[in-house]
Formats: structure tokens, sequence, C-alpha cells
């Protein structure tokens, strides 16, 4: 949707001073590698949220869909007070979206690491649609919604409750 592109286009075009321009795009694997990093509460530099916010979330999306092992990471980060920065918890909802609509039931169901944090993604969203209000309930309500469609099995009962 608009309303949705209107806020992914943030960040992508920020370039550090002194960067070239024409250095290469980082994979996926090293953004997902970051995202990972940057949640560690121990390890995280001060400013985290921010570098997530604006550099590697919004080059995530940019990429297209990251695996699905990144749906831990990006359960955590909808934790009360785990992330301030809302457009890094805005990116985070976006991102479980696509995750659970590419890879669907065949894709989520792999190995027991997935599909425990599959679980625990649809549960952490099932909530979010029902106790949170506005913008952070319309996105968990879509996420579900996708997940549904694309046959993950919890989602539907989520939706339900």
């Amino acid at each position: 949707s608009g309303y949705v592109q209107s806020w992914l286009a943030k960040g992508q075009g920020d370039v550090k001073k002194g960067e070239d321009a024409s250095h290469p795009a980082e994979t996926v694997e090293h953004l997902e590698r970051d995202l990972v990093d940057l949640n560690d509460a121990e390890l995280a530099p001060k400013n985290a949220s921010k570098d997530l916010a604006t550099r590697v979330l919004p080059r995530l999306c940019a990429h297209g869909v990251p695996g699905p092992n990144t749906l831990e990471v990006l359960t955590r980060m909808l934790a009360d007070g785990a992330c301030p920065e809302r457009f890094a918890l805005r990116y985070a909802y976006y991102l479980m979206h696509r995750i659970l609509e590419h890879y669907g039931r065949a894709g989520l169901g792999t190995n027991e690491t997935v599909k425990a944090a599959t679980s625990q993604c649809i549960k952490t969203l099932g909530e979010e649609a029902k106790i949170r209000a506005g913008v952070r309930r319309m996105l968990a309500t879509r996420a579900l919604v996708a997940a549904a469609r694309a046959g993950v099995p919890e989602a539907a009962g989520a939706l339900h409750q």
C-alpha cells in the first residue's frame, strides 16, 4: 500500500561521510548478521536503534525478503521498550509480514528452530493485534492475515481469538 511504501523509503538515501557512493551493496546475509548484532543488548552500541532504523532495516527491505531465521530477532523487537525507534518497529512488522507471506507453510516448517520462531512470532502478533491500538494493531493484523493466506496454520487461529 501507499502508506507502507511512504515510510519504507526513509533512510535508504543515507551515505555516511567519507563513504564512497559506489561502495558495493551489503548482502542480505551481512544485513541479517547486523540485525542480530544490533539487537543483542550486551553487544549493541549506544546508537543501535538509530542504526537499525536508518541503515540496516531499510536496506534489508530493499533486498526483498530476508530468511525465516530473522523472525526470532524481529519478534523480540516488538517487546515493550526493546526498540524505542518507531520506524524500526514498523520495519519489523513489515519484514515479518513479508517473511510469513513469502515462505508460508512450506518454507517455515523446514526445521524445529524456524518452527519455534514462527510459533512465537504468530503468538506475539496475535497479542499485538488484541492489546495494541492504532498503527501497531493494524500492522500486526495485516501480518497475521498474510500468514493465514500463505497457509501458516497458527495464524488463522490467532486472528479469531
